[in-house]
């Protein structure tokens, strides 16, 4: 009885452990086949099998499903609103190369307006909108898609960040492509995240390839560009660029440092861009010899300090005009020898905005034939000298700004309008000019500012003769005299200065030769006190002076000869034609 109660005990124990395993395999298999349904990427929706639009299946769509579209005959005429996380993407069993075509029929509207993160389009060709694609949202991925014929083609808005665009193509739009980059203007800060986007050289616009350099060093950018982005990066130049046409903007900069944009031309006549040239968030960089015609904002710079804008030349030939130099919320910037002119019949557009922005250094430009020369609001602190004001409706216009110094205390600028006069001949006007709002110019100039002046010696001569005084001060009665008799000559100027200046006088040899002398205020000047160099046809005399006014006079002891003085009189005459003729055949022994 033992023994068989021991056989029945282990048997129903047995009996009770399979039972046990098999009802844990079941309840296993149970778990994995209800766990499937959450691992499932979504439904599939055909169109036009299932609805016969694309927005109608986006209506019917739960987020995280795919719509297909089948490539037809006709195009798919449709203003499309993605609010949901879907993947809409070309049937994967369409004939290669055939895609769907969505068409916004010129409406003014967007062909795929995307307001929702994680969203996916794949493979189309998208035309006829205001926009092709408005980007209001963040996380999407553009891949294959093709875009014509719209007002704009891709745009990314403020509100979106970490895009991925591969192997798109956007050509023939007003505006190919472009990242909004104006949050400034409502008083907001720039987010970084903004302008972070994954974007490759498999995107173009109009075949050239789009560079979106994100957290880049040390580099160059192709010159072979469609369109320029550098973002979060250092020590990237950008120059030389012949293909940037049809977008936003020409070149954008973000949160990045020493970077430097030079030497190439942008034309709206062939480029058709909104603003030329953005900094936002960018500091220690320049923007130096580019040529910008008929592109309503040329040089925008935005929430950026410590950037220089120097030597470029931007006008307007339009009804309407141009603004030349923009700063919003940007600080500690130099706007220096730039041209901004409207040559437009009537004065149109502006030539230099200040707004919200302080403590700048606007030197050195010429700013003509706008409604504003300089416009500033809210601004302050900043200094406006050696500029030429000519012919502006308002030469400037001041709005709730204050400390803005327009002279140096020496030295001011040119006023096209300026009635004053100059009796000591220092270049400096006599009275001030009046600006507006309690501002005005002490130190106006007689003359326009020029950092390089001629003085033309040629007298008759087929061959000009010229001497040339390069200075960063006023410069000013400058005039050069000889003496056919005592074989000397002399050149003499006023120059007026608030720091220590520098002059750099270029002398044509034939009609000035050494030795030279420099006087300063009448005294002779030591040779070791200034540099004195020469070559085949000019001698070169550069020194420096002392805060203050003063008179140079420099003098050479061997005067050249015109060309063709042959007899040296210091005329051209028959007496120098006889010269030669009387030798002519003669031979030296």
């Amino acid at each position: 009885m033992r023994l068989g109660g021991r056989k029945l005990l282990r048997k129903i124990v047995s009996v009770m452990v399979l039972v046990m395993l098999l009802l844990g395999m079941s309840i296993l298999v149970l778990e994995m086949r209800y766990a499937l349904p959450a691992t499932s990427t979504g439904r599939t929706i055909r169109v036009p099998f299932d609805f016969a639009t694309i927005q109608e299946a986006i209506n019917n769509a739960s987020d995280g499903d795919t719509i297909e579209v089948v490539p037809k005959e006709t195009p798919y005429y449709e203003n499309v609103t993605v609010n949901k996380m879907l993947t809409i993407r070309r049937w994967p069993e369409a004939t290669p190369g055939d895609y769907p075509v969505v068409d916004g029929e010129n409406r003014e509207g967007v062909v795929f307006n995307v307001t929702v993160d994680g969203v996916e389009i794949n493979g189309f060709i998208i035309r006829n909108g205001q926009y092709g694609i408005l980007l209001t949202s963040s996380n999407n991925h553009l891949r294959n898609v093709t875009l014509t014929s719209n007002g704009y083609g891709i745009y990314i808005g403020r509100e979106s960040a970490n895009n991925t665009l591969r192997e798109n193509k956007i050509i023939g739009n007003t505006w190919n492509f472009g990242v909004a980059p104006f949050a400034a203007l409502y008083n907001m800060s720039i987010p970084l995240d903004h302008f972070i986007q994954d974007i490759d050289e498999t995107n173009t616009v109009d075949d050239k390839p789009v560079y979106y350099w994100v957290n880049h060093e040390n580099e160059s950018v192709p010159a072979d560009a469609g369109y320029v982005a550098i973002v979060n990066s250092t020590d990237i130049i950008v120059e030389n660029l012949s293909s940037l046409r049809s977008n936003y903007q020409g070149v954008l900069i973000a949160y990045s440092s020493e970077i430097i944009v030079k030497n190439f031309e942008l034309s709206d006549l062939y480029t058709n861009l909104q603003y030329g040239i953005v900094f936002a968030n960018v500091s220690d960089s320049a923007i130096q010899n580019v040529t910008i015609s008929d592109i309503d904002n040329s040089i925008w710079l935005e929430c950026s300090e410590n950037n220089r804008v120097q030597n470029n030349r931007m006008w307007s030939t339009r009804l309407g005009g141009i603004t030349g130099v923009w700063l919003e919320k940007s600080n500690n910037n130099v706007v220096a020898d730039n041209l901004l002119r409207n040559d437009y019949f009537v004065q149109a557009g502006f030539g230099i905005i200040l707004q919200r922005s302080n403590n700048n250094s606007v030197t050195g430009n010429s700013i003509s034939r706008n409604v504003n020369g300089l416009s500033l609001s809210w601004s302050n602190n900043s200094l406006i000298t050696h500029n030429n004001f000519l012919d502006n409706l308002q030469q400037v216009d001041i709005r709730e700004s204050v400390d803005n110094k327009f002279d140096n205390g020496y030295e001011g600028n040119f006023w096209s309008d300026y009635s004053g006069i100059d009796s000591n001949g220092d270049g400096i006007g006599e009275t001030s000019y009046v600006i507006n709002s309690g501002n005005r110019d002490n130190c106006p100039l007689i003359e326009e500012w020029k950092a390089t002046r001629i003085i033309n010696v040629t007298w008759y001569a087929l061959k000009p003769h010229l001497i040339t005084i390069a200075s960063d001060h006023v410069v000013a009665s400058y005039r050069f005299k000889p003496n056919s008799t005592e074989k000397t000559g002399f050149i003499t100027f006023n120059i007026t200065s608030n720091t220590l200046g520098f002059y750099s006088i270029t002398i044509s040899r034939d009609r000035l030769d050494s030795p030279f002398e420099l006087f300063i205020n009448g005294t002779l000047k030591n040779p070791a006190d200034y540099n004195l160099t020469y070559n085949a046809s000019c001698a070169y005399i550069y020194f420096q002076c002392t805060e203050g006014k003063h008179m140079v006079k420099i003098i050479g002891y061997r005067l050249g000869n015109m060309y063709g003085d042959i007899n040296g009189d210091e005329f051209i005459d028959y007496r120098d034609i006889s010269v030669p003729s009387r030798n002519f055949g003669k031979t030296y022994p």
